[in-house]
């Protein structure tokens, strides 16, 4: 299973994307971060899981936002990234807000899988990027 909704999200998954993550010592991944929907030197969307079972102090979660905006702004030279959240997900809110993404609206049932819900949408530009 992915993200606890089973096969029928695969065949929704960009195929082209960049991921970066870590396993914990059992093999259980502890952080994975993907990058997909590339639009050449413009942007791109990042979601990421963190595993609530594992140590996320606060130097591994600062080490997770500089890799991925490194590769993001640096590497990859885009001008701004995006992301998107389940509006009940208050959890997923709350850390983008923490790894510097605003808040640039909200699509109404944006999300259709494992039902319809709104989608909060986030961003960030270049020059706003704490991490680099």
């Amino acid at each position: 299973k992915v993200g606890g909704y089973g096969e029928k999200i695969l065949d929704e998954f960009p195929k082209e994307c960049v991921s970066f993550g870590q396993y914990r010592d059992d093999g259980e991944p502890l952080w994975v971060v993907v990058f997909h929907s590339f639009q050449e030197s413009h942007d791109c969307m990042m979601e990421y899981t963190l595993n609530n079972k594992g140590p996320m102090g606060p130097n591994l979660f600062k080490m997770i936002c500089r890799i991925s905006y490194d590769y993001i702004f640096n590497q990859a030279k885009l001008l701004r990234c995006s992301s998107v959240c389940r509006i009940s997900n208050k959890a997923s809110l709350k850390i983008t807000k923490a790894i510097g993404m605003k808040q640039e609206g909200i699509k109404r049932l944006g999300f259709k899988i494992p039902q319809p819900e709104d989608m909060v949408l986030f961003g960030m530009l270049k020059e706003e990027c704490p991490w680099i």
